[in-house]
């Protein structure tokens, strides 16, 4: 029910709120790779550049090869290149 709160609000374009509801959904069920990446997504949006890090290298170590893991690779390793 988060997620796809969170989801929602991420399309409308409120990423804040987006934030908020995918930190609340990791919190609440800590193995949950979707919440996790969504939480990665918004981090890097607003700036956030080390937790956006840090939410990657989570999603990676629950998913090390789900089919989202190339991709969050490479945003890691952008996020990681750029001071």
């Amino acid at each position: 029910m988060l997620n796809q709160s969170a989801t929602q609000a991420l399309l409308q374009g409120h990423i804040g709120l987006a934030a908020d509801l995918y930190a609340r959904s990791t919190q609440e069920n800590p193995r949950d790779e979707v919440a996790w990446r969504g939480l990665g997504l918004t981090s890097e949006r607003l700036g956030r550049k080390a937790d956006a890090a840090r939410t990657f290298r989570r999603v990676l170590q629950l998913s090390p090869e789900g089919p989202n893991a190339p991709t969050i690779r490479a945003r890691l390793a952008q996020l990681e290149a750029t001071p």
